[in-house]
């Protein structure tokens, strides 16, 4: 218990600590001196100390020596005083004075985040003495803190709480032990900012702290600062760390050409990857078509003029500096192949409201004839019969039929073969142009030819619409 003003020095000196600690790092670490110091107030708890003795205040000052990273051995002196409280509750004892205590102890102050970190948190436990007035009894205290970097030196500042326990053996009147609650402010001299960081890994990767420019995720060591310590960096995801990668923003696949190494596939070496090449099992060319990039230049109709440059691929034609007609047939007089298209410079015309063709379209026509009969890798060519607006749809569907099987009458008049021929008619639903006026409607009233079928590509070229109706023998103009 605590006595009077001789008699209580021991018991509250222990209940003030300050940590100092001289620390031997070790690993290539200087040894530093390192020193603690703690002032704070206190109060007894429990009866009878808590009435007897009011509020009170001291100081501790403790080197301590690391033991490792973690724990060290400390030297704790400390004083302490306590005021004057109440009366004793039994009138058979004195009052109590003031009381004070000095305190020598050894203990363990541990460091639970490593002491090779700057400030940080602490726990310590100490056992000792206690000079109260002419008695010496023994003691312990512990306390927790946790401590903050002031500025770029050396000085941790941080609050504790703590408690002291004096034992009071053998004594008749009065056998209770003292016990002290401690709150205070915890100062120290800690550790160099720049040797604690050297030693410090918290990722344990190899690379220290203050070198790792990724200090809580485990990485690898670069020459660079900053990526030293870093995971490797991988920015496409495919696998391949960007070090080794040859197409670092491309996901790819791993090889052993550090050419390739992480670039998407090429099978056919084209330089053409896999997913942007139409033939990936045949080294080709770049061209700007989906269908035909990455595949060899191919020549369907045989006529040398490759299929990516020729207007007219399925039909064999000549070479012409026109975009337009390269690789289709020479154009004859007023008639052209362009793509599937027979293309005329003029119109064929009918009479109003009649699918008889006028006199001055026989010419045209028969140009049309020769042009196909020039041809002879035209196998099929389609008959389109189109009207204008005026009428009833019905009306301009029988009579654009009508127009389209005109036609093909005097195509097969002029000695195309009529297995070569088909014919099909849209009536209104199809107009050339928009508008109202009758040059508009006179544009609309017309038949077009395709296409459809030739030696290099037997199949149909282009399908008709469901919409088509086929075409009848039209009646007698």
């Amino acid at each position: 218990m605590l006595r009077g003003v001789t008699k209580t020095r021991a018991a509250l000196a222990a209940t003030l600590i300050v940590g100092g600690s001289v620390t031997f790092a070790g690993f290539a670490r200087a040894q530093e001196f390192q020193l603690h110091g703690s002032l704070g107030v206190a109060h007894a708890l429990g009866d009878p100390q808590q009435r007897e003795f009011g509020f009170g205040g001291g100081g501790a000052i403790a080197p301590e020596l690391m033991l490792g990273r973690v724990v060290g051995l400390e030297v704790e002196l400390s004083a302490l005083g306590l005021t004057q409280g109440s009366p004793p509750s039994d009138p058979h004892f004195a009052q109590q004075g003031a009381g004070s205590v000095l305190g020598a102890m050894l203990g363990l102050r541990v460091h639970p985040w490593g002491r090779d970190r700057v400030a940080g948190g602490f726990v310590d436990l100490n056992g000792g003495l206690a000079y109260t007035g002419n008695a010496a009894r023994p003691g312990f205290d512990a306390h927790v803190g946790y401590d903050f970097r002031v500025g770029t030196g050396r000085l941790d500042v941080g609050p504790f709480v703590g408690y002291t326990e004096v034992i009071q053996p053998n004594d008749q009147l009065r056998s209770d032990d003292a016990h002290i609650l401690w709150v205070g402010v915890h100062a120290a001299i800690g550790a160099r900012r720049e040797v604690a960081l050297a030693r410090l890994d918290r990722d344990r990767d190899g690379v220290f702290d203050d070198e790792d420019a990724c200090p809580e995720v485990p990485g690898v060591r670069t020459t660079d600062p900053k990526t030293n310590g870093c995971p490797p960096s991988d920015r496409d995801k495919d696998g391949v760390i960007d070090a080794d990668d040859a197409c670092p923003d491309v996901p790819g696949i791993r090889t052993s050409d550090p050419k390739t190494n992480g670039c998407p596939g090429d099978r056919d070496k084209d330089g053409i990857v896999d997913g942007e090449d139409a033939c990936p099992d045949e080294p080709g060319i770049r061209t700007t078509d989906p269908k035909t990039n990455g595949c060899p230049r191919r020549d369907r109709d045989n006529d040398t003029v490759f299929d990516d440059e020729d207007a007219c691929p399925d039909v064999p034609g000549v070479r012409t500096s026109d975009p337009k007609t390269n690789g289709c047939p020479p154009a004859g007089d007023q008639v052209r192949l362009e793509g599937d298209k027979i293309l005329l410079d003029d119109i064929i015309h009918f009479d109003l409201d009649s699918p008889r063709v006028h006199h001055e379209s026989f010419g045209i026509i028969k140009k049309v004839a020769d042009f196909i009969n020039a041809t002879p890798d035209i196998t099929e060519i389609d008959i389109e019969g189109h009207a204008d607006e005026t009428g009833t749809p019905e009306h301009n569907m029988f009579l654009s039929r009508a127009r389209a099987a005109s036609v093909k009458t005097i195509l097969v008049r002029d000695g195309v073969d009529e297995k070569r021929i088909t014919s099909h008619a849209y009536g209104e639903t199809r107009p050339k142009v928009q508008g109202h006026a009758e040059a508009e409607r006179r544009q609309n009233r017309r038949v077009e030819f395709t296409v459809t079928r030739s030696r290099a590509k037997p199949k149909e070229l282009t399908s008709p619409s469901t919409t088509v109706t086929p075409a009848t023998p039209a009646p007698t103009p």
